[in-house]
């Protein structure tokens, strides 16, 4: 990821690389989290057609392997792949959800679930809803002991 991000082509490759190793190994965890981050970058690159790919193979090795924690995970992903590709109305229904399941068991992208709602809502004009939204992200993000959620 890192050659990704400091502009090397060959990390895109190394990470398509990456997954097709953990397939070989059939390591359901190393496949997921491979195309997972392969995903990301792609993401991260504006490749949203090829990032939607690598997710759906995530997904389908999740769903092969019974990777219930990969599947989980993927919701979120989904939500925000959603938001990215302007599908505000689909990424508030994923957002909801995540945010109802957040309620009955900690998620870990139940502060991205909040910023995304909080950002559709202030581009309709529901200012007030909008705060409340970002708030309570970024006291989950406080809160958090993770780096990636953590401010």
């Amino acid at each position: 990821m890192a050659r990704v991000t400091t502009r090397a082509a060959s990390g895109v490759d190394a990470l398509r690389q990456s997954a097709e190793l953990a397939e070989a190994a059939k390591a359901p965890q190393s496949i997921h989290e491979a195309y997972n981050n392969l995903a990301n970058i792609l993401l991260q690159l504006g490749r949203l057609d090829k990032a939607s790919d690598a997710l759906a193979q995530a997904r389908a090795a999740d769903e092969r392997y019974g990777y219930t924690p990969g599947l989980r995970w993927l919701e979120g992903e989904h939500m925000q792949e959603r938001h990215l590709r302007g599908d505000w109305n689909d990424a508030l229904q994923l957002a909801d959800q995540i945010i109802a399941a957040a309620a009955r068991s900690p998620r870990y992208h139940e502060a991205p679930a909040r910023m995304i709602r909080s950002e559709i809502l202030l581009s309709r004009g529901e200012v007030e809803p909008a705060l409340v939204e970002s708030a309570r992200a970024l006291a989950i993000a406080l809160e958090s002991a993770d780096e990636q959620v953590g401010v």
